[in-house]
């Protein structure tokens, strides 16, 4: 077989494994669209292509001032305007996955070339379970569309041209670091500092890295050109982005109320940083797991590309505590930067450097060793066990290079006694990690003995395929209306895979009845915790507390709007401070409002409609109940004469 004929039944097979991976990812963890994040992104995109849509929205209009989406906006608003919106979310979530994969699985592949695709397949698999030691809340890879998992993907591709070192690598780089930053700015320009300072070091390492200067110098030099736009547009930014609020005043709505979880390394919990920190061992036992490096250097050797990768993570390891410091010592240029997006990069590369020696665990042909990979794959979803497992994983793997092979028993001790730590201790339930693991292995087990032999062909792979995708496309077909619509689909499957708009929940319900019964201008208050009511109503929503803009002038308006809606009396510090110790018990003050402090509340917020707690019985004449549904009911708040008018009948 010729070397193209390998190459292309290699991409083939990549292909296959990363369709087979997004059907597995689609069946058994879902499709989120037109919720979380999306539920106020995208009303910055509906507004886009049709402007007259949320006119009167002050979350919406204080984008015209400052918005960091607007080039994700842009290409996702072209797309829309020839396929729609709900396809070009799929299609575009569908894309970003298969990059991502592309990018995980191209640098495992240079890092563990002993393995091939089953490692990289496998490093993709680590990271689409990965939820444990999400330090800043931003995980690997999300079951929706966001713009920085865009920018993500253009990441590990950036990161893969780097470590790879082909003759493209600075110009492929630098497009991805410029698409990048165009797609999500803040993440664009901090992966643009990593891929730029990582050419820099390898440069002056370049006996050590296998990178020429002149190289080095050429990587260093176009991402410095891709950066360029950005960085000329940093003064005109921080002009609008700090002007109209107080700088300390500034720092506490946006790090102590606006995103606290993302911006504040001292509010996230202990187990949290734990599992962080357990990824950073996890890497470590997988680059100690195999021989070192013999001291002769080859051109294409895998110890350059670990190399590479090593400098990337120190460089990121520095980073982040330099900006950890800065943080803390309350500098607030560094925290809205929001420096530890990136620690999700440290996360992605410890699972690479660690998914060699998961695919020799599983290849040994044990019932330990398949438990073992098992448990290291299963313990991601959580917290505590991800530390219980990779600290017993530590443990056994120097036990073993010492005293030889563990049989299969004692790391069943070791499993239970964790799963049983976990039951008494864990709110995560981490103790169903380790049970998953120990039925995964012995389901592997039963399914190695049947499978001696076989051989994985083209049409067992296309019918791994087939299998892997029949839900999504159950789920497709169903929403899509090629199923007659007197046959509805399930609720459970909407919810679970939502590839068209269609409601689920009382408030997504009653917002669809809003945007079909009242008019285009009405305006809403209502509680300040549900996300999806602007999204699903089409109609302008004077506050939201996941709604927030970014600008001070304009976090300002939200914040009054924020005091107003719980009936907050205080300095922004008191209240910053009720905030973080129980922001559901503030969000809780709208519901203790009677009819006509409603009423009072939504016409000094210019609002004419009022969404609110169907079991509230607001029985007043300034307000006309016009639906209810489950949970909800939404009210028109009469005019002044109006409401004179039937107090007096």
């Amino acid at each position: 077989m010729g070397e193209s004929e390998k190459t292309r039944g290699g991409e083939v097979s990549l292909l296959a494994g990363l369709l087979i991976l997004l059907g597995l990812y689609l069946t058994l963890e879902g499709y989120r669209s037109f919720e979380g994040d999306q539920a106020y992104r995208l009303p910055l995109l509906l507004h886009r292509l049709q402007p007259d849509l949320y006119a009167s929205d002050p979350f919406v209009r204080a984008f015209d001032n400052f918005n960091p989406h607007s080039g994700a906006l842009g290409l996702l608003g072209a797309a829309t305007r020839v396929i729609g919106l709900s396809a070009t979310l799929f299609v575009a979530f569908c894309a970003t996955f298969l990059v991502t994969g592309w990018g995980i699985v191209r640098l495992t592949r240079l890092v563990w070339p002993e393995n091939g695709l089953p490692a990289g397949l496998t490093a993709f698999g680590l990271v689409l379970l990965a939820k444990a030691g999400n330090i800043g809340t931003n995980h690997l890879f999300e079951p929706l569309l966001l713009d920085r998992m865009v920018a993500l993907a253009l990441g590990w591709l950036a990161i893969g041209s780097l470590v790879q070192q082909d003759k493209l690598a600075p110009l492929l780089v630098g497009g991805c670091v410029m698409a990048a930053n165009l797609v999500h700015p803040s993440l664009g320009l901090q992966l643009g500092l990593l891929l730029g300072s990582a050419w820099a070091v390898m440069g002056v390492l370049a006996s050590w890295t296998g990178v020429t200067r002149l190289r080095a110098m050429a990587g260093v030099l176009v991402v410095g050109l891709a950066l360029l736009p950005a960085l000329l547009a940093l003064p005109g930014t921080s002009q609008v982005l700090f002007s109209g609020l107080d700088p300390d005043q500034f720092l506490l709505l946006a790090a102590q109320v606006q995103s606290p979880q993302h911006m504040l390394p001292h509010l996230w919990r202990f187990p949290q940083w734990l599992a962080w920190f357990a990824y950073l061992g996890l890497g470590a036992w997988g680059f100690l797991s195999v021989p070192q490096p013999a001291k002769e250097v080859v051109p294409y050797s895998p110890a350059l590309p670990r190399r590479r990768l090593l400098i990337m993570l120190g460089l990121l390891l520095v980073g982040l505590l330099v900006a950890g410091l800065a943080i803390e010592a309350g500098n607030i240029r560094a925290t809205l930067f929001q420096p530890f997006r990136v620690a999700t990069v440290v996360r992605g590369l410890c699972l690479v450097m660690a998914a060699g020696p998961v695919v020799w665990l599983a290849q040994r042909g044990t019932f330990e060793g398949r438990l073992r990979a098992c448990l290291l794959a299963t313990s991601l979803s959580a917290d505590w066990p991800f530390v219980w497992v990779v600290g017993l994983e530590i443990v056994l793997s120097w036990v073993e290079r010492w005293r030889g092979r563990i049989g299969a028993v004692p790391v069943l001790v070791c499993a239970a006694l964790a799963g049983y730590w976990l039951w008494r201790h864990d709110p995560e339930q981490g103790q169903m990690a380790i049970g998953l693991a120990i039925l995964g292995a012995s389901l592997a087990e039963l399914a190695s003995r049947w499978a001696v032999g076989m051989v994985l062909s083209q049409g067992r792979i296309l019918r791994l395929t087939a299998l892997a995708w029949a839900l999504p496309l159950v789920a497709i077909v169903w929403q899509t209306g090629l199923i007659p619509p007197r046959v509805p689909p399930p609720v459970a499957l909407i919810s679970h895979i939502r590839v068209a708009e269609l409601p689920v929940g009382d408030l997504e319900r009653i917002a669809v009845w809003c945007r079909e019964h009242t008019s285009p201008e009405a305006t809403f208050i209502g509680p300040p915790g549900p996300k999806g009511f602007r999204l699903w109503s089409r109609r302008s929503l004077m506050f939201n507390r996941a709604g927030s803009p970014y600008h001070a002038a304009g976090l300002a308006d939200w914040a009054s709007r924020f005091q107003a809606h719980v009936g907050y009396q205080g300095s922004l510090a008191e209240f910053a401070a009720s905030y973080l110790a129980n922001r559901q018990a503030l969000e809780r003050g709208f519901d203790l409002w009677d009819a006509g402090e409603l009423v009072r509340l939504a016409r000094s917020q210019g609002a004419n409609h009022l969404l609110a707690s169907s079991s509230a019985l607001l029985d007043d004449p300034q307000l006309t109940l016009l639906h209810t549904e489950g949970r909800y009911a939404v009210y028109r708040v009469n005019s002044q004469e109006t409401s004179a008018e039937l107090d007096s009948r």
